[in-house]
């Protein structure tokens, strides 16, 4: 099995060993609630359905025009596409990064995620986790109390390789004891998640809850949840 392989929303389950996930917009999400409210108090009228889906939707193109650091092209975009004035600019990103420091943006879980990590292990899957991040994502996961479901958790600022390096999907592989054609990989994005872990040869596999990323090179689910449908123990 190989993630080069897989066409975009197969419905043909493939065989594997163990499933592997990002962290950021793949486990844990932006909290969507503050992004809306600051928006709001400084002018946005847009409904919270459609302000979340503009959201998706930037940020799918900040990260591929700038995905080594695309925070103030999504933030930008995203608050000036609704209807903020961009005199605001330098205030709102005062009060992300004030939110940030104060407690980390990202910290709401995907909803199904709980069941899809006790319903993969039922199943006899191994987990993991790859994540490009700054140190702190055993101790976040911990906190979650959804460490303990998983047999690797790789950190790019600890392991000192990121993605999309392929060594940083092979090193996961080597921990669980497996060879990367035998293992799933989960991201949020196709240049950073899907590809390295394809070129790594893993099977990778987009999360798309907006369905904004139409043109990746692997199979798109909506929810967690929907791996199930495409994957079997072997």
């Amino acid at each position: 099995m190989t993630g080069k392989s897989t066409a975009p929303n197969s419905q043909v389950k493939v065989k594997a060993k163990a499933v592997l996930f990002d962290v950021g917009h793949t486990i844990l999400f932006p909290n969507g609630k503050f992004f809306y409210d600051l928006a709001v108090s400084y002018g946005s009228s847009m409904p919270f359905d459609d302000f979340a889906q503009l959201g998706a939707r930037v940020k799918e193109k900040a990260y591929r025009e700038n995905p080594t650091n695309p925070y103030k092209m999504w933030f930008t975009e995203w608050f000036i596409s609704a209807g903020v004035d961009s005199s605001h600019l330098p205030a709102i990103y005062a009060a992300i990064r004030q939110r940030h420091e104060e407690r980390n943006l990202w910290d709401t879980l995907e909803p199904s995620i709980p069941e899809v990590l006790i319903r993969l292990r039922e199943r006899g899957f191994v987990l993991g986790v790859i994540s490009n991040a700054d140190g702190t994502i055993q101790q976040m996961l911990q906190d979650l109390e959804l460490d303990d479901y998983f047999k690797c958790i790789i950190d790019s600022a600890v392991v000192g390789i990121e993605k999309p390096d392929a060594r940083i999907f092979l090193k996961a592989a080597r921990i669980l004891g497996l060879t990367a054609e035998t293992c799933v990989y989960i991201g949020d994005q196709w240049l950073i998640d899907g590809q390295g872990a394809a070129n790594a040869g893993m099977m990778p596999v987009i999360l798309d809850p907006f369905e904004v990323a139409q043109d990746v090179g692997c199979l798109r689910i909506r929810r967690l949840m929907d791996i199930l449908d495409h994957i079997d123990p072997g």
